[in-house]
């Protein structure tokens, strides 16, 4: 997972209905919002239609809490979101929040290295950089999030 911060006035809603007004018309490409307000998850996806859909390039958009003014701004892999799945996730996350709060990164960490080998996430980082900078926003810090028990060699927990 990528986390980068925006300085600026940029509205979080503004930046996920342009990510998916940007990437949902285009061929072999789905996109949805998820959320309102400060916190949203925008998803795009490989596929026709819904039920071609395997896995997803999710973002994660919210205020930073330290500074109203920064845009944070995740990128990760996991599955599609669909309401088929919505029951799932959350019984999913109330035993994770039971277990430990680290089984949690189950719900987000990469299912498949099939979107990884492909250009749509630099693209997506492009498409983020052009939006945010039209709004007058300048780049802050980048990072690399790294969950603590993921082999990154093996790609495996």
């Amino acid at each position: 997972m990528e986390q980068r911060t925006y300085h600026g006035n940029v509205p979080p809603e503004g930046l996920a209905d342009y990510l998916v007004q940007h990437y949902d018309p285009q061929a072999d490409l789905q996109a949805q919002k998820i959320g309102q307000g400060d916190s949203l998850m925008v998803q795009i996806g490989r596929g026709d239609t819904p039920d071609e859909l395997r896995n997803a390039l999710t973002l994660g958009i919210t205020r930073s809490p330290n500074d109203a003014t920064a845009l944070l701004v995740t990128m990760g892999q996991q599955q599609w979101i669909d309401p088929k799945m919505m029951g799932y996730v959350a019984m999913m996350g109330l035993i994770s929040i039971m277990v430990t709060p680290w089984a949690l990164f189950a719900l987000i960490w990469p299912l498949s290295r099939m979107l990884s080998s492909t250009t749509l996430p630099n693209d997506i980082w492009n498409t983020i950089e052009l939006y945010t900078a039209s709004q007058g926003a300048a780049t802050g810090a980048t990072q690399k999030l790294v969950h603590p028990h993921f082999d990154q060699d093996a790609g495996q927990l």
